[in-house]
């Protein structure tokens, strides 16, 4: 029973994995083909940013929420839920003609990924050890990463062959058929639907005071700081690249990939090195990515548009591979300060802090630009970021985790 226990929890993976990198091609099919839709609606550099925003907003408002009564009900009908939210809105978006009409399309599709958000977390929680956690979190969060790398690879080729809007049909489609693969495979622990009954007010916020503690709440402030770090270059790298460096939108798709690949490895790896390296302690291997982040964010600010395309190829791999890299261990901390029973509420509220950075992110540094006419203080900004989110991790008291 045993064996077959340890084989189908890499199912539960596979499944939550999927869900989550659906989820997140509808969410990043936007940066890689902005020239092609800032062309042909003339939307602002700000504009631009409000429709990246668009999809984390919900999220926001949802996935504290979501993640308590995934303590309660479990993983599998939100999940499904989620997908099915995802898909239909994002294939939407082949209407949108204007900047109000895609908002509310990005936004209504958003709402699932604020279902499907915190459900990968419960799921590590209770389906894998601490020594092997963070490592499991990294590769889920890899979704992300593999997500945004088909999108810069394949997007701006298929908007100059086919048009813009087929790739929102494309990447709306994905969460289809997985949506049907969760409702047919996943199953979950009985012990995680314990909690399951009605629910309250009452209840919601008992579960949030005995699941936010100081430790969840400087890990989640972090994540905020690091999510406006992480979108705001995954949004404008291929403009930056058309804008500064001069190059095609190709091209700068190109460096996206570069960036989005290198953040796949980095999640796994840092997750890796917080497992085996500092035998489970998760605050020196976060510590040493904000460091590098901090290094990155200065580097590309200070640095030349002259300078050769390879130079700052290898710049923004090292920007991905922390910048984007940083949310797997991010989210296995947060679930071990909160404990077994509360993890999804914990990672709620997480996400919900986070996704506030993720939202703003992209906007501001939008903003800054269209403002100063000048990429160099939205890179400043990001600078700030990456300084104020490492300095919150040097307080947290790892000691204080609960499993």
């Amino acid at each position: 029973m045993k064996e077959v226990i340890s084989s189908y929890r890499w199912v539960i993976w596979a499944l939550c994995f999927m869900a989550y990198t659906g989820a997140i091609v509808g969410r990043l099919n936007l940066p890689p083909i902005a020239p092609f839709i800032i062309a042909d609606l003339g939307l602002t550099r700000t504009e631009l940013g409000l429709l990246v925003a668009a999809f984390s907003l919900p999220v926001v408002l949802t996935a504290m929420p979501v993640g308590w009564i995934i303590d309660r009900v479990g993983v599998r009908k939100i999940m499904v839920v989620g997908q099915l939210i995802v898909g239909v809105f994002t294939m939407s978006m082949v209407f949108m003609q204007s900047f109000p009409q895609g908002f509310v399309l990005r936004f209504l599709a958003g709402v699932g990924l604020g279902f499907i958000m915190p459900a990968p977390t419960k799921a590590v929680m209770v389906w894998f050890s601490k020594r092997e956690r963070a490592t499991v979190m990294g590769l889920n969060q890899t979704g992300v990463n593999i997500g945004g790398l088909v999108c810069a690879f394949t997007l701006p080729i298929l908007a100059m062959s086919f048009g813009w809007r087929l790739s929102f049909i494309v990447t709306g489609f994905i969460s289809l058929p997985m949506m049907v693969l969760t409702l047919i495979l996943y199953r979950e622990q009985p012990a995680t639907s314990a909690g399951a009954g009605a629910v309250s007010v009452t209840d919601f916020m008992t579960g949030l005071r005995e699941a936010v503690n100081r430790e969840v709440l400087l890990v989640a402030l972090s994540g905020l700081c690091f999510g406006m770090v992480e979108f705001a270059l995954i949004s404008y790298i291929v403009l930056y690249a058309k804008e500064v460096l001069l190059t095609t939108v190709v091209v700068g798709g190109i460096l996206l990939a570069t960036a989005e690949g290198a953040g796949a490895f980095g999640k796994p790896f840092f997750g890796f090195l917080s497992d085996k390296v500092f035998r489970g302690n998760r605050k020196p291997s976060l510590m040493l990515l904000g460091c590098i982040l901090v290094v990155c964010s200065t580097a590309t600010m200070l640095m030349p548009a002259k300078v050769s395309l390879p130079v700052f190829g290898v710049l923004f791999a090292v920007f991905g591979l922390t910048g984007i890299g940083w949310g797997g261990l991010n989210l296995t901390f947060t679930g071990e300060f909160a404990g077994r029973e509360r993890a999804a509420t914990a990672a709620g509220f997480s996400l919900m802090i986070t996704l506030i950075g993720c939202t703003l992110g992209p906007p501001i540094f939008g903003c800054i630009i269209d403002t100063t006419e000048s990429y160099f203080w939205a890179w400043f900004f990001l600078a700030v970021c990456s300084t104020i989110g490492t300095l919150l991790i040097s307080l947290i008291r790892e000691s204080r985790r609960k499993m």
